[in-house]
């Protein structure tokens, strides 16, 4: 069994730099005090893709923190697209049940037209 060492930081989250710090370059991973865990791994499948989320999560986030007025206008254009849909798609399901309400009327006058007629007998 193969087993990673990796140093737990006493500070910040894997030594990345963030606004708040008050240290102004990056943290070293081997900072005093910092203790040493083993962590044994998992399926590699499925370390890479925990991994690929990660850093495609960090690159999202730091995007929206350097541009918010671009995923502000995403999120208005977005969730307005979706109240819009939400708004046609329900006002097409109250339309089909009201077809089907006058359908269901219109077979039940046929059937009693049709019970009010005398059968002729060819």
């Amino acid at each position: 069994m193969i087993v990673f060492v990796v140093p737990l930081q006493t500070h910040c989250f894997l030594g990345t730099v963030h606004r708040n710090c008050r240290k102004k370059r990056a943290h070293s991973m081997t900072d005093k005090g910092a203790e040493e865990v083993k962590v044994a791994p998992a399926e590699p499948a499925v370390v890479g893709l925990v991994d690929r989320l990660q850093e495609q999560w960090r690159k999202t986030k730091e995007h929206a923190e350097t541009y918010p007025y671009v995923w502000g206008s995403y999120i208005l254009v977005y969730s307005g697209l979706g109240a819009y849909l939400t708004w046609r798609w329900r006002k097409l399901r109250r339309t089909e049940d009201r077809v089907r309400a006058l359908q269901e009327r219109l077979k039940k006058l046929v059937e009693a037209d049709e019970a009010k007629k005398p059968s002729s007998g060819l």
